[in-house]
């Protein structure tokens, strides 16, 4: 897919628990090396939620239960190529059970919602979370 015309579909999770949202550390462009909310591409066939639980549990090893949609954004690659990411909320089917990084992620957190401002996040990640009504600009969850 190498025109600037080609848009992949994405699906993620926002996963919050207890103040701290579920991250992961992107192994793989776009944005190698910054943290992100888990996600990929959405395979032909495949649901935007099903991608999303898919995707999440090869980036965490965690099963998770898909709720409603937060929104959409959309990610530019240094070939300009486009991806439009539908990000779901989502919660931990087995609570019990920790991350583990995998696939496409080097790492995998819950962090602090207040802590969210010392990492080196995603381009407009903690700027899209506050727009959403995840998180308020004052480091903690929205209703939370």
């Amino acid at each position: 897919m190498a025109g600037g015309d080609d848009v992949v579909h994405a699906a993620g999770v926002v996963v919050i628990e207890d103040g701290r949202i579920l991250l992961v550390r992107r192994g793989h462009a776009p944005e190698a090396g910054t943290w992100s909310l888990p996600g990929g591409r959405v395979e032909e066939g495949e649901s935007t939620g099903e991608a999303a639980l898919r995707e999440a549990r090869e980036e965490t090893g965690l099963e998770l239960q898909i709720g409603a949609v937060v929104g959409t954004f959309e990610i530019r690659g240094r070939d300009g190529q486009r991806f439009l990411v539908t990000d779901v909320r989502a919660s931990r089917s087995e609570p019990v059970v920790d991350p583990v990084a995998g696939s496409d992620a080097t790492d995998v957190a819950f962090v602090p919602v207040g802590e969210l401002g010392g990492l080196v996040l995603s381009s407009g990640l903690l700027e899209w979370l506050v727009e959403h009504g995840v998180v308020d600009p004052g480091g903690s969850v929205f209703g939370g």
